[in-house]
C-alpha cells in the first residue's frame, strides 16, 4: 500500500511562495522547532561566496597537480558524492586521477593500494564533522603506510583535510602537519556542500571548468528575478509533487555514462533529506543502458543526458534533463538542491537533518565494544528467511539489496542480475546499494521513510585479521562485520523487514547457491 501523500499542497502559488522564499532565505517559512534556520541556509548563497574566494583556493592547484599523479578521497556520503559528481563528468586529462574511496571493505581497500604510487599519491581527507568514524579509521591506515615509504617524516605533506573550523579532523591536521585544511562553510550540511571546498577543491585538482559550474549555479540562483529560469525550477518540482501525490513515490533516475556521480548525489539529496516521518521519495539509480519504458503505476522517472538527442522525450512520468556544459552541471546541481529543500517543506518534514543515521552508528559501536559478532545462522535457515521475504510482498513495496561486498566489476554485474531478477519475480521496484556507503546516502531512508522497503543484505563470513591497523582497536573486518550486523539490528529496531545473507565459500559460488537456493533460476555465467 502506498503513502497516501494528497495531503501535500501542490498550488502554483504554494510552489512559488516556497521556492521564492527559500531563494531569498526567509526565515519565516521554516517551522520553529527545526532550529534557526541561518544553521543550513548557508548552501543557498555558497555558489558566490565561493566564486568570490575562488583565486585564493585555485593558488595550490598548479603545484599539486605537477607534483602528484592522482588523488584519493577519503570520505563518505556529501563529502564524496560533492566531488564525485563533478570530477566524474569535467573532469580533465590535465587534471589528477582521482579514486574514491567510501568503504570499509578489506579487499577494496588493499586493491586500491595496489594499484596507486603511494609515493605519488595526495589523499583528501574528507569529513564536515571530522569524526566521520570510517574516514578517520581509512586516514589512520593510509598516513601509516605513506610513513613507512623509506622512513618519511613529512607524511603529512600528501594529505590535505577538508572539514569545518575546529573539527577534531581540523586538529587532527595541525598535529600531523597537512599539506592544507580547508573548512567548509558555516551553516552547510553535507549534502548540500557541491559548492563549498568539499566538491570545488577536488573539482580544481581534476581539471574542472570550476568557473563554468559556479557561474551556472550563480544563474540558477538568480531564478527568483529571472521568470523563465524560475519556471524550470518551478517545472521540475511540480513533476515530482505530483507524481508523488499521485502514487508514484519511486523515483527511477537514469544518467548517461559519466553522469553516475550526479545520479548517486541525486539519490543522496532526497533520500536524506525527505526520508523521515514515515514519507519519502525512494530514488532508484539506473543507467541508460538497462532504461526500459514499462509504465510502472508506482514509479516516476528522470532522465539525464548529455546531449538533446539521447534525452528522452518528457511525459507525465518522465522528466528530461540535458547536462550539455560545465554550466549546465552548477546550474542543475543548484536547482536540484532549491527544489529538495523546497519538497521538505511542502511535505512536512526537515530536510536539513538525518534523524536515523545515528542508530546504525550506535549499533556499530555496541558491537565493536562487545566481545565478539553474532551467532553465525545456518545457511538453510538464511534462505529460508530470505525466500520469505520476497515471497510475502505486496503491491507499493520495494526491495533494497545492501551488499557489503568489493566494488568489483564481478560483484556489480552478480547484484544487478540478482535485481533484475527479483523484480522480475516480484514486480517491485529493487533498489541496489553498497555497503557501508549506503549508511551515509539512504540509510535515512531506510529506517525512516516510508514502511514499504523490504531490504536483503549480502556479505562475507567475516575473518578477523584482514588489513588490520596498527595502533588501533579494530581492524577493517571487525569494522565491516559491525557495520552489517549493525545496520540489520537498526532496521530491526525500526519494524523493517530485512533478512541477511553471508557466503561462505568465496562470491561466485555464494552467488549461485544463493540464485539456486532461492529458486531465482539464475546461472552466474
Amino acid at each position: 500500500m502506498i503513502q497516501d501523500y494528497s495531503f501535500i499542497d501542490s498550488s502554483d502559488k504554494t510552489i512559488r511562495k516556497v521556492l521564492k522564499a527559500i531563494l531569498c532565505k526567509d526565515l519565516f517559512i521554516w517551522e520553529s522547532d527545526i532550529g534557526d534556520p541561518l544553521d543550513f541556509l548557508g548552501w543557498v548563497d555558497a555558489p558566490r561566496e565561493t566564486f568570490n574566494k575562488l583565486s585564493n583556493m585555485a593558488l595550490s592547484v598548479p603545484d599539486l597537480q605537477e607534483e602528484f599523479e592522482l588523488v584519493v578521497l577519503l570520505g563518505f556520503g556529501g563529502s564524496s558524492l560533492s566531488a564525485r559528481t563533478l570530477t566524474d563528468v569535467y573532469g580533465d586529462i590535465s587534471g589528477l586521477e582521482f579514486y574514491y574511496l567510501d568503504s570499509t571493505v578489506p579487499e577494496q581497500i588493499e586493491d586500491l593500494q595496489k594499484s596507486i604510487d603511494l609515493a605519488k599519491t595526495l589523499f583528501l581527507v574528507s569529513s564536515k564533522s571530522g569524526s566521520t568514524f570510517e574516514t578517520m579509521h581509512l586516514f589512520k591506515y593510509f598516513f601509516r603506510k605513506v610513513s613507512e615509504l623509506s622512513g618519511n617524516l613529512h607524511a603529512g605533506d600528501q594529505f590535505i583535510a577538508i572539514t569545518d573550523k575546529g573539527s577534531p579532523l581540523d586538529i587532527l591536521a595541525a598535529k600531523h602537519e597537512f599539506r592544507m585544511v580547508l573548512h567548509g562553510h558555516p551553516g552547510v550540511g553535507g549534502r548540500y556542500s557541491v559548492f563549498t571546498p568539499f566538491g570545488i577543491f577536488p573539482g580544481f585538482l581534476a581539471g574542472v571548468p570550476i568557473e563554468s559550474v559556479l557561474e551556472g549555479a550563480l544563474s540558477a540562483s538568480n531564478s527568483v528575478v529571472r521568470s523563465d529560469e524560475f519556471a524550470n525550477m518551478e517545472k521540475l518540482l511540480t513533476f515530482l509533487l505530483k507524481g508523488l501525490k499521485g502514487g508514484r513515490d519511486k523515483l527511477f533516475v537514469y544518467t548517461d555514462e559519466g553522469l553516475e556521480g550526479m545520479g548517486l548525489w541525486i539519490e543522496q539529496m532526497l533520500a536524506e533529506s525527505l526520508g523521515k516521518s514515515g514519507v519519502g521519495v525512494i530514488p532508484v539509480i539506473r543507467s541508460h543502458t538497462d532504461y526500459s519504458i514499462k509504465e510502472r503505476q508506482d514509479s516516476m522517472a528522470v532522465s539525464i543526458s548529455f546531449n538533446e538527442k539521447s534525452s528522452e522525450e518528457s511525459t507525465s512520468s518522465v522528466y528530461s534533463l540535458v547536462i550539455d556544459s560545465p554550466f549546465s552541471l552548477g546550474y542543475q546541481l543548484y536547482v536540484w538542491s532549491v527544489i529538495t529543500a523546497a519538497f521538505g517543506k511542502l511535505l512536512g518534514v526537515n530536510p536539513f537533518n538525518q534523524p536515523h543515521v545515528e542508530s546504525s552508528k550506535k549499533a556499530m559501536a555496541e558491537i565493536l565494544e562487545s566481545d565478539g559478532g553474532d551467532q553465525e545462522i545456518a545457511w538453510d535457515e538464511q534462505m529460508v528467511s530470505a525466500s520469505n521475504l520476497l515471497k510475502n510482498v505486496s503491491c507499493g513495496e520495494y526491495i533494497g539489496i545492501l551488499c557489503y561486498l568489493p566494488r568489483t566489476a564481478e560483484v556489480l554485474r552478480l547484484t544487478k542480475v540478482l535485481a533484475n531478477r527479483i523484480e522480475k519475480e516480484t514486480g517491485l521496484v529493487c533498489t541496489l546499494h553498497l555497503g557501508p556507503a549506503y549508511l551515509h546516502s539512504v540509510g535515512q531512508l531506510h529506517k525512516g521513510g516510508p514502511q514499504s522497503g523490504k531490504f536483503l543484505m549480502i556479505g562475507q563470513s567475516f575473518s578477523v585479521g584482514y588489513s588490520s591497523l596498527s595502533g588501533d582497536a579494530y581492524d577493517f573486518e571487525r569494522i565491516l562485520e559491525a557495520q552489517f550486523n549493525g545496520d540489520f539490528q537498526a532496521l530491526n529496531s525500526y519494524n523493517r523487514k530485512v533478512s541477511r545473507i553471508l557466503f561462505d565459500d568465496g562470491i561466485e559460488k555464494g552467488f549461485s547457491k544463493m540464485f539456486k537456493d532461492l529458486d531465482l533460476n539464475l546461472d552466474c555465467g
